[in-house]
């Protein structure tokens, strides 16, 4: 699906053959520059491995990109789903478990659940004065 997805979106064929090179790795690999000191990773320079930089078209430094994936990620692992917070309203064909962590956060009707979603629409709508480029606008 994403190899479609590029061909998809590329402005011509050779472009899209220029994202495919990169995704498979045939413009090399880089990681952080802090890395290249490290005693553990000079197996990776006689590989051929750069130390230029992992995220280059990002102005945040790699280790606070590690940092919000590492907490990112760990929000995905411990708090619950959509169905687990509505599973007193039976929100799938199968019945839907609690959570095994943070097993007391539902949804119901209280006052505190209103005043939460009203927060977060009031943010999505306030979001809305973003320019966004529209997915298909070649087409």
């Amino acid at each position: 699906m994403v190899i479609a997805w590029v061909f998809f979106r590329a402005a011509d064929l050779g472009a899209a053959l220029h994202v495919l090179k990169g995704m498979a790795g045939a413009n090399g690999v880089s990681l952080p520059a802090s890395l290249a000191f490290d005693p553990r990773f000079a197996w990776f320079a006689d590989s051929g491995v750069l130390f230029k930089g992992l995220l280059t078209n990002s102005a945040a430094p790699a280790m606070e990109a590690f940092a919000w994936i590492g907490v990112l990620c760990l929000a995905v692992w411990v708090l619950p789903n959509t169905q687990q917070l509505a599973r007193d309203f039976d929100p799938a064909y199968e019945s839907v478990g609690a959570p095994t962590m943070l097993a007391g956060l539902r949804w119901n009707l209280s006052s505190r659940w209103a005043t939460l979603s009203a927060i977060m629409l009031a943010l999505g709508v306030l979001s809305l004065n973003r320019v966004s480029a529209f997915l298909y606008f070649q087409f």
